[in-house]
């Protein structure tokens, strides 16, 4: 648990690979990093272009 209101759950384990389960309140907002950082780049206003890293 994370707080008192998410959970992660190892969901299945394959070779080097693991599937997580995450439970959350509807108004917490869960993303992938590489999800994450695309939409930060994406936003108006940024200041940044989507091809710098």
């Amino acid at each position: 648990m994370i707080g008192e209101d998410i959970t992660i759950t190892v969901r299945e384990i394959q070779g080097s690979s693991a599937r997580i389960g995450i439970s959350a309140p509807s108004d917490i907002s869960i993303d992938r990093e590489d999800v994450f950082r695309r939409e930060q780049l994406e936003r108006p206003g940024s200041g940044e272009t989507a091809g710098r890293t």
